[in-house]
């Protein structure tokens, strides 16, 4: 055999030897790597909370009755004129709580100060023509408490816009009510002693919070309000030297209020549900799996944390 031969034949064993050890090594399968699944916003934490809120609302009530008015005598004419009630100011406090990331509820009860009404009305005699203008005012004051739940729609870079409901019970009150009566001779006044009347309340919300902190949140938010009648007492007249029981009766129906609130909601304690969960699950999932990482002629283990969070599984590539 000659010296090319024999270089010719070593090179082909050497070749193939290498074509081997590569290909046995290629057979090995690839090492899959679990990624951690991703961390969601946590929406914050559950447990007790306090607020407090203050606001403005625009009352409307288009419904008034005064028994001389409403409930005229024979062989006269009657009506209202005008009647309007002045917008108030409010404030409120409240404890609840929150269930959930989006369901929570509270109790609040809520001061709504003394709003000025005015109305004015006509009285026409059918026989004389004559006609005789009243003018009455005065005004109202309210208790409110409502139990309320809420849903909060979502939670995005701190912000969770939400809508929600509440029932109860108002106290409204009527104080410094008087009448002046024009155009009959004598001209006559009254007043009205304070009076007071409990209703059913409801009001539906809705509103913006935003997260200063995980505990603490700015709530600005619109709710209307429905929360019923409130009257005064029996007329007193003072046409005469002599005051007379008139016993007239005043009320004002079906008060209704859009309702705007600035407030404050403080979490006082309970844990962040959703990073918790988020944590356990997290360090529940971490193994030591065995990895692979490659030589020249197999795949040598090692040790390295991997995650298994139910990812959709990445193939390495060499």
């Amino acid at each position: 055999m000659t010296c090319m031969t024999r270089f010719l034949l070593t090179a082909a064993m050497f070749c193939g030897a290498t074509y081997g050890a590569e290909a046995a090594d290629l057979s090995q399968p690839p090492p899959v790597i679990n990624y951690p699944a991703p961390v969601t916003a946590d929406p914050g934490p559950t447990g007790w909370y306090l607020r407090g809120d203050v606001g403005v609302g625009i009352v409307n009530s288009s419904s008034w009755y005064e028994s001389s008015i409403d409930s005229p005598s024979a062989g006269v004419t009657t009506g209202w004129i005008n009647k309007s009630v002045n917008d108030t100011a409010f404030v409120d406090a409240g404890v609840g709580y929150q269930f959930t990331d989006n369901l929570r509820g509270d109790v609040t009860l809520q001061y709504r100060t003394a709003t000025s009404f005015q109305g004015g009305n006509y009285i026409k005699n059918n026989t004389t023509q004559a006609v005789g203008e009243n003018s009455i005012t005065g005004a109202t004051s309210s208790v409110i408490g409502l139990v309320n739940g809420y849903y909060d729609i979502t939670h995005w870079n701190g912000l969770t816009p939400y809508v929600g409901a509440g029932i109860g019970f108002a106290y409204n009150q009527m104080h410094a009510t008087s009448t002046q009566q024009g155009g009959f001779s004598p001209n006559e006044y009254g007043v009205y002693p304070t009076g007071g009347q409990t209703n059913l309340a409801w009001a539906l919300h809705t509103g913006l919070s935003y997260d200063i902190n995980s505990r603490l949140k700015l709530e600005m938010g619109y709710s209307f309000l429905n929360y019923g009648d409130t009257k005064a007492g029996p007329l007193t007249c003072y046409g005469s030297s002599t005051p007379v029981a008139c016993n007239d009766m005043f009320k004002i129906h079906s008060l209704t209020s859009s309702d705007f609130h600035l407030g404050m909601r403080w979490l006082l304690d309970g844990q962040a549900s959703g990073s918790s969960s988020y944590q356990s699950n997290f360090q529940s999932n971490w193994q030591q799996p065995t990895t692979f990482r490659q030589s020249s002629t197999s795949y040598q283990s090692s040790s390295a944390p991997v995650y298994q969070g139910g990812q959709t599984p990445v193939v390495a590539r060499y």
